[in-house]
């Protein structure tokens, strides 16, 4: 990245701070560098003039000592924010009072005050110190962003008012307890952060030999650094995800809507089929017992035909028969041997299989015809579950 391209950062130099970019701070300064997007560079034109620092996007003022802004440059401080710059105070323990400074003049037009107190905490704190408060009461902000805990260092509590917020407290046991120690807010088109502690981020010991402290330094010139414009961008891209999300949520429903009205039109064919059969069997047994007359009936009639036939004199019978025998004698018969006589056995008597109404083997067919029927569906409605399984599986990893 060019350095016209980069973000300038400003480390102030006119408050007599204690906290200085080529001394103390070398470690935040090579940090911010390392970055890659951000120009470093200290200022000391004095007085502070809204001219002198607009090139720079944050302006970092690390604990002021012994030295007052004047009117004019609180001015041209609150006009530098209003027209899209940052502003990052860090203070010390005893606040305003005890450095002999007037910043607070400057941030309460922001809701922000530096306490003139000292935090501590003998049952959270670092290397058993009551003085390096361990601070794990964080809000959920771009500021905290991915951090456990902060080591705070000879730090003051701050108050919040107006749109300004705390992201980072003391601990309930600690003295004062659940008090901000960090706070931001954002005014016109710029930002503000204070931080009750300039020694989180210098070299002496601690600082930002801790992993967590580094983090913070970085997520605050981050958060500083960010345009309106950049967050609009962003908050569209959510917006964007969000709505597409959604709307793939809408797709994944409507296609398990349509699923389930194919699996409930296909259920309620199968029902309709079944009534259909079972109406069309009931005619079947009425034309059954129609087509077969009653028994009875046929039984009467020959009994009527017998008794209509006239009866036969044994006279008559006699008769009949010796002129049967008669012709039999008159007739030659031709005498044949034994020997030529063959003798085959008589064939067994064909099986002939038991005639099954007509009515009933039709039903035996639809029935039949049924089952088969049901067997297909039954195999298409699995075929349809696991083709939804399968595109429900397709949805979710596209």
């Amino acid at each position: 990245m060019a350095n016209e391209e980069k973000i300038t950062i400003l480390f102030d130099e006119t408050q007599n701070e204690r906290g200085k970019m080529n001394q103390n701070l070398k470690n935040f300064r090579d940090l911010l560098r390392k970055k890659g997007k951000y120009k470093v560079k200290s200022y000391d034109d004095f007085p502070i003039t809204y001219e002198g620092i607009k090139d720079g996007k944050v302006i970092i003022f690390a604990c002021p000592d012994g030295s007052k802004l004047k009117i004019s440059e609180i001015n041209e401080l609150i006009k530098y924010v209003e027209e899209g710059g940052g502003i990052l105070l860090l203070s010390h323990a005893s606040g305003d009072r005890g450095l002999r400074t007037n910043f607070n003049q400057l941030i309460e037009n922001f809701g922000i005050k530096v306490k003139n107190d000292e935090v501590s905490d003998h049952q959270h704190c670092f290397l058993e110190m009551d003085t390096l408060p361990l601070i794990q009461n964080l809000e959920s902000h771009p500021i905290t962003s991915d951090l456990s805990q902060v080591v705070f260092i000879a730090g003051c509590s701050l108050e919040t008012s107006k749109n300004a917020k705390g992201v980072a407290f003391s601990d309930m046991a600690a003295i004062p307890p659940n008090s901000p120690v960090i706070a931001c807010t954002e005014h016109g088109s710029g930002k503000i952060v204070v931080i009750g502690s300039y020694r989180i981020f210098s070299d002496y010991s601690i600082g930002l030999n801790t992993e967590d402290n580094q983090k913070l330094a970085l997520n605050t010139i981050n958060w500083l650094t960010e345009t309106h414009k950049e967050k609009v961008e962003e908050e569209k891209e959510i917006e964007v995800t969000e709505v597409k999300k959604i709307e793939e949520e809408e797709v994944e429903k409507g296609i398990l809507e349509t699923i389930k009205e194919e699996i409930t039109v296909i259920e309620k064919e199968e029902i309709r089929e079944m009534e259909e059969a079972s109406e069309e069997l009931t005619p079947l047994t009425h034309t059954e017992e129609e087509a077969t007359p009653p028994p009875a009936v046929e039984t009467s009639e020959k009994i009527h035909e017998i008794e209509e036939t006239p009866l036969i004199k044994p006279s008559e019978i006699l008769s009949i028969v010796s002129e049967e025998t008669q012709e039999e004698v008159k007739q030659p018969t031709e005498t044949i041997p034994s020997e030529k006589v063959q003798t085959y056995p008589s064939p067994p008597p064909p099986q002939v299989e038991p005639d099954l109404p007509k009515p009933i083997i039709q039903e035996s067919k639809i029935l039949v015809e049924l089952s088969s029927i049901k067997e297909e569906l039954s195999k298409l409605r699995k075929e349809i579950h696991y083709f939804s399984r399968e595109l429900l599986k397709i949805l979710k990893k596209t």
